[in-house]
């Protein structure tokens, strides 16, 4: 990949969720099942940016470095 690929990469901020699992529990709060799969998907998604934060900040240092 050219430096000015990982710079341009590294420059970018970093992406951001709308209020996508928001909706998702206002639509299935409805019933006492749906409000179980809104609270498996809310902690699920908190999972996946708790879990994806560190790497994407390793990756930008790293891209700094680099460029």
């Amino acid at each position: 990949m050219p430096a000015s690929s990982l710079t341009t990469f590294a420059s970018k901020p970093a992406p951001t969720f709308g209020p996508c699992p928001l909706l998702i529990l206002l639509l299935l709060h409805h019933t006492q099942a749906g409000r179980e799969a809104a609270v498996l998907l809310l902690l699920i998604w908190l999972l996946i940016l708790i879990l994806g934060a560190p790497l994407n900040h390793a990756g930008r240092t790293q891209a700094l470095e680099r460029g």
